[in-house]
């Protein structure tokens, strides 16, 4: 059992080191045992996004419905369902995983398997809160954090990276035949981001624009849950934070043309975000916010989170 245990922290860390570059750097500051947990629970999280992506829909829906089955039983007749199911079990006996957080994020991946039109941004707030903010909840647990308060900052910490995410993958996602931003804001097919006219191209950057705008408001709810972490913690999710956040700022700098390829963050650049982190005490203080937490970030949520009883009811 312990050569398993070790042979899953070992797999676990090498799938962040390959696919998860910015939240691998962060990682760097969490301390031994977070690490790990941190790794296998991205390993998690990234097997069933990969459930999703590296098969067929049809394929892809009887692997994620076997992953219920098995999460709920232990068994299906889908075996990688049933390995993932025991890594999340091995995962749950060290941390105690929020199993409504992992059932929301197999919804979330479960939309990706029809053409994706997100309608709104109440919609949009939604699917980035299935697949990312259930993750910002499933730290808390990997942190043993369990403040309310400090959950709903993670969760809007989650849906801001995500958020980025959409801003950052216009031109990939549409040639998966998937449109994340808004119809309200963008009614763009998905063809036609690929092939776009001038006006079509001056409509996408106002829309990524209004993305990342609404990104900085989730980031700043997100950095007021910072206090509520340990110090290493503090360090790594502000530096993961701030890394992530870069991205959008490297989207503004070429005026929001998603048509120039993907935008990463080199690792110089890296490294100086996180000495500023280091350097700078507000980031990393433990005073925390007197406002509660904004209630209208998380409005479309309430029947997916429960009554948001934290928030401060006053306008944002």
């Amino acid at each position: 059992a312990e050569t398993t245990t070790l042979d899953q922290s070992t797999q676990a860390k090498a799938s962040l080191q390959k696919h998860g570059k910015s939240f691998a750097w962060a990682a760097r500051f969490l301390g031994a045992d977070h690490a790990d947990r941190g790794a296998r629970l991205y390993a998690i999280c990234r097997a069933i996004d990969d459930m999703a992506d590296d098969n067929t829909p049809q394929r892809a829906s009887a692997l994620l419905s076997g992953l219920r089955t098995a999460l709920a039983t232990g068994k299906s007749a889908e075996p990688e369902a049933v390995d993932l199911a025991a890594q999340v079990a091995r995962l749950d006996q060290m941390i105690g995983l929020s199993h409504q957080a992992l059932t929301h994020l197999i919804d979330g991946v479960e939309q990706d398997l029809e053409p994706v039109r997100i309608a709104d941004q109440d919609a949009l707030i939604r699917y980035a809160y299935r697949v990312a903010g259930t993750v910002g909840l499933m730290m808390c647990d990997v942190l043993g954090v369990q403040n309310p308060l400090a959950k709903r900052h993670a969760v809007d910490m989650g849906i801001a990276m995500q958020l980025t995410n959409i801003a950052r993958d216009v031109l990939e996602d549409a040639r998966l035949d998937r449109r994340y931003i808004p119809g309200t804001w963008l009614a763009a097919e998905p063809d036609r981001l690929i092939d776009p006219d001038a006006e079509t191209v001056a409509a996408a950057q106002q829309a990524i624009a209004r993305l990342l705008d609404l990104a900085d408001r989730y980031y700043t709810s997100g950095r007021a849950g910072l206090p509520y972490l340990p110090f290493r913690p503090r360090l790594a999710i502000a530096i993961a934070a701030a890394v992530y956040r870069a991205i959008g700022d490297r989207l503004r700098q070429r005026g929001y043309d998603y048509r120039q390829g993907r935008v990463v963050v080199p690792s110089l650049q890296k490294a100086v975000i996180s000495a500023s982190i280091i350097a700078n005490p507000k980031i990393l203080s433990r005073a925390r916010t007197k406002h509660g937490h904004d209630s209208e970030l998380q409005r479309a949520l309430d029947d997916l989170m429960g009554p948001n009883e934290t928030a401060d009811h006053a306008p944002a």
